[in-house]
């Protein structure tokens, strides 16, 4: 159901402008609007209502107007520009869907071959990763052991310089 406003002229620029594209879209009704553009209808209802906590018109968001612009091929200037300074049409209207040429069966084909042969490049560059990887585990492991060996030697220096507090007293230093 469409929601008239009553003080159009209160609403900022953007908001009004907005409201007037509502209208014109979807005759006002701010659910269908917002379901064309993709946004839900409180963040785009929120717009058109004075926010209890400022007192004030909120601004439009970022998500409003990313929507419109994609959905009417229009620019960040549509938003400042007034009715008859608009450089498209007073009302812009939803983009055409875009059309495209098919591709052929051997455009097909030959992008299928590529993807083979870049699935067997992938392959093989697999199989030396995971070679490699063993060789990598193989070195840690050493590399680990080796560690080990340096610890125990390390303890067991540590032990000579400094022999247990009853070697000292007896005098076995």
């Amino acid at each position: 159901m469409a929601r008239i406003i009553q003080n159009l002229e209160e609403l900022p620029f953007e908001n009004r402008k907005i409201y007037n594209l509502v209208i014109k879209q979807s005759e006002g009704n701010i659910k269908a609007f917002s379901e064309l553009i993709g946004v839900s209808q409180q963040v785009l209802d929120r717009i058109f209502r004075i926010d209890k906590r400022t007192n004030k018109y909120p601004s439009v968001s970022y998500s409003i107007k990313q929507a419109i612009k994609n959905k009417f091929a229009v620019d960040d200037t549509w938003f400042v520009l007034s009715e008859d300074e608009d450089c498209q049409q007073n009302t812009p209207t939803p983009k055409e869907s875009l059309q495209y040429e098919a591709p052929t069966f051997n455009e097909m084909l030959r992008v299928i071959t590529l993807l083979s042969e870049q699935g067997k490049e992938n392959s093989e560059a697999n199989k030396i990763n995971a070679e490699a990887n063993k060789i990598n585990a193989e070195a840690n492991e050493r590399n680990s052991k080796n560690m080990e060996k340096m610890v125990n030697m390390l303890e067991r220096m540590i032990g000579k310089e400094n022999p247990p507090m009853e070697d000292k007293r007896r005098g076995r230093a």
